[in-house]
């Protein structure tokens, strides 16, 4: 659906979690933090309209100044600490990975 399917490897354990650790086991908490995220990025000062309508849309990590690692830039950013799995499923290739990485840092 959101073209983010990747096939589980048997030479890989799959970890399953948060990026974030949030710090409480409070369900409600746990299940509605989020929104309280995107809250606080609707509500930032000096944003524009389209701005504001990217940050309910847009990918994981959107940022308006670019200031989060979206999920290509942490990609890219294994990639380059782990090149033996480059070009594996769910993950750019070498070249790929570098090219991202230095056209989000500059």
């Amino acid at each position: 659906m959101f073209g983010t399917f990747v096939p589980e490897l048997d030479r890989e354990k799959v970890q399953y979690g948060l990026v974030k650790n949030i710090e409480t086991f409070n369900p409600l908490h746990v299940a509605f933090d989020e929104y309280g995220g995107i809250a606080r990025d609707l509500t930032q000062p000096h944003l524009s309209l389209w701005q504001r309508v990217l940050y309910l849309f847009a990918p994981p990590g959107y940022s308006h100044d670019g200031s989060r690692p979206d999920s290509l830039r942490i990609k890219a950013d294994y990639v380059r600490t782990h090149p033996q799995e480059a070009g594996t499923p769910g993950l750019p290739a070498m070249g790929d990975a570098a090219a991202y990485s230095l056209a989000r840092s500059t």
